[in-house]
């Protein structure tokens, strides 16, 4: 999942500092409707102010989370070893990072090159074969895409 709407880059915020604007904490509590459907067992979340901010909107206050700080600068090879790191206990893990990491892991766990960008709150819902240990390209199905 994408972080929600946040304030822009070239303020005089540090980039990991930047926070969400009123829309973006709209839209996280409108998506953790969709989040509370799929019942994570487990939420990560970069350490950006703005990641963790949609981590909180979406209301899942009975999932337990972890904030992440490599989650920040991680590209796809960061996400996968974390992933891969996870019990086999986990049935379901909510991810929240920055783009293009979310869309590029994206397009390497469905081993499919024509998934598109990722809206502010964003997310695809996968399922995956084998254990966390196994997971790569292509390792996952798509079951939906919330833009």
């Amino acid at each position: 999942m994408r972080h929600s709407y946040a304030v822009g880059p070239g303020t005089t915020q540090a980039d990991h500092d930047r926070p969400l604007t009123p829309k973006g904490v709209e839209v996280a509590a409108a998506r953790g409707v969709d989040m509370a459907a799929i019942a994570p067992d487990l939420v990560i979340s970069s350490s950006a102010r703005r990641a963790v901010q949609t981590m909180e909107g979406l209301g899942l206050t009975d999932v337990p989370n972890v904030i992440e700080p490599a989650l920040y600068q991680a590209g796809p090879e960061g996400v996968l070893h974390l992933l891969s790191q996870l019990a086999d206990d986990v049935a379901t893990a909510l991810v929240i990072g920055h783009m293009p990491t979310v869309a590029i892991t994206t397009r390497v766990l469905l081993g499919n090159p024509g998934v598109g960008s990722f809206n502010p709150a964003g997310a695809a819902v996968m399922t995956r074969s084998g254990p966390w240990s196994e997971i790569g390209f292509g390792g996952c199905e798509l079951e939906q895409y919330l833009s």
